[in-house]
C-alpha cells in the first residue's frame, strides 16, 4: 500500500510505479517552466479514484499536439531537442505505467499559461480502465 496523504487514506497501488509516474510529470513540467513560474503538486480524490495534479506555467501545448503528447518517441517541438534532452518516452512510459493500475493521465493545457496534468489511480485498485 502506499500512504499519499492522512486525509486520502491507503491505496492498493505499487509504490515504486506511482512515484515514477510523479517524478515523470514533475520532470516534464519543470522542464518548461520558466525561473520565476509555478510548479504545483496536489493530490485529492474525486469519488473512488485518488487525483494527483501536476501543474505548471510553461509555454502550453498547442490543441493539435495534445493528441500526440503520449505517443512514444514524440518531443512534440524539434527546436527545443537541443536544450531539453531527452527521446520523448517519458510521459509515453508515465501514461503506461498509469494503465497498470487501471489508471489515466489526462491534460488540460493553455498556450502561453502552461498545462495541468492529472493522474488518476483507482482508490481500491478495480477502476474502469480509461485508457
Amino acid at each position: 500500500s502506499l500512504m499519499i496523504a492522512p486525509e486520502i487514506g491507503e491505496i492498493i497501488a505499487d509504490s515504486g510505479i506511482v512515484k515514477k509516474i510523479i517524478r515523470q510529470l514533475l520532470d516534464n513540467g519543470g522542464k518548461f517552466t520558466p525561473a520565476g513560474g509555478v510548479l504545483r503538486l496536489e493530490a485529492g480524490t474525486e469519488g473512488n479514484w485518488l487525483l494527483i495534479r501536476v501543474t505548471d506555467s510553461g509555454r502550453g501545448i498547442v490543441g493539435e499536439d495534445l493528441s500526440r503528447l503520449f505517443q512514444p518517441f514524440t518531443q512534440l517541438d524539434s527546436s527545443l531537442t537541443k536544450e531539453y534532452s531527452g527521446i520523448g518516452m517519458g510521459l509515453y512510459l508515465a501514461q503506461k505505467l498509469a494503465t497498470v493500475h487501471n489508471g489515466d493521465i489526462e491534460v488540460v493545457s493553455t498556450v502561453g499559461q502552461g498545462s495541468i496534468f492529472t493522474l488518476r489511480i483507482p482508490l481500491t485498485g478495480e477502476g474502469e480502465n480509461t485508457v
